[in-house]
């Protein structure tokens, strides 16, 4: 099967990438700027460089059978500071393109990356996708936005559009200034991990490792269309990953409670019983396995 996966060059997008790949698929890497310096796919994959519009993703979607839409404007301070613009143009623009040029191409299956942030502490937890999402974020709600157009869409087209609401990812080429990539940096540098309060406040993760194999799941010719959890299902609380953090990488009781400090307590996770009974996907990770993994990469770095 020809799959082009748009954001292939992120965090996400070159495990998704490789793996699809390494399973046999031929692959086509869509990215904004191609940096040979900091993208190295190998000869299984193909890479694109697109402008985003809806031309020339039409261009790049000649002959796939599946999209995999990962390229998107993450939230930041800066983002948010000019309103839902950024968003609409970076996120809920270019994935009404993706769909439209998809279309175009005659593509039957999209799977898109949306996000756990399409819900909130004004939803009960666990999150589930009968729940009405009521996201408290700009970058929340234009992932709704995608996942409705892809319901639209999916009505008007011969189109099977999946939208995939990921937990927090972890994993080798998060972001740094995020908690656990600071948590990792801080525990392979032996330094003291600090957590204000007591850290009972808890989230749902998973690995990214496990966000590639959910993607799989997804573009497979069986499978249906709709909106799926992606998560471990249970809350992991800010203590309990600091202190696996630090087992695994040889900085146990590195650690400092910053008790005069107000912490946010507030815990979530994702009931995701619908992409196991539907997709037939579970996670193989584990919060301890995913650091062990990530060990031997710097390990072998």
């Amino acid at each position: 099967m020809k799959v082009a996966i748009t954001g292939a060059n992120g965090f996400v997008g070159k495990v998704v990438a490789r793996r699809l790949a390494e399973a046999g698929h031929q692959v086509v890497a869509v990215v904004w700027v191609l940096d040979p310096n900091k993208v190295d796919f190998g000869e299984k994959i193909s890479c694109y460089e697109s402008d985003f519009s809806r031309a020339d993703l039409a261009a790049a979607f000649q002959g796939a059978d599946a999209i995999v839409h990962l390229a998107a404007a993450r939230t930041t301070p800066e983002a948010d500071a000019k309103g839902f613009q950024p968003y609409y143009e970076a996120n809920v623009k270019v994935a009404e393109d993706v769909i439209l040029a998809a279309c175009q191409n005659g593509v039957s299956k999209i799977c898109q990356a949306s996000s756990v942030a399409a819900y909130s502490s004004a939803n009960v937890s666990p999150y589930h996708e009968g729940q009405y999402p009521i996201p408290l974020s700009l970058y929340g709600m234009s992932k709704v936005a995608c996942e409705h157009l892809g319901i639209l869409y999916g009505r008007r087209f011969p189109l099977r559009v999946v939208s995939l609401r990921f937990a927090q990812v972890f994993g080798i080429g998060e972001r740094e200034g995020l908690m656990m990539p600071k948590f990792v940096r801080q525990a392979r540098e032996k330094q003291t991990l600090r957590i204000v309060g007591q850290g009972v406040g808890g989230r749902d993760y998973v690995y990214v490792k496990d966000i590639a194999g959910a993607i799989e799941r997804a573009i497979a010719p069986e499978a249906p269309a709709g909106v799926f959890n992606i998560g471990m299902g249970h809350a992991i609380s800010v203590r309990q990953a600091a202190e696996a953090v630090n087992e695994v990488f040889e900085n146990a009781g590195n650690l400092v409670f910053e008790t005069e400090k107000e912490e946010n307590k507030f815990s979530f996770y994702m009931d995701c019983s619908r992409a196991q009974a539907e997709l037939g996907w579970t996670p193989a990770w584990s919060l301890r396995s995913g650091l062990e993994d990530m060990k031997l990469w710097y390990a072998a770095g």
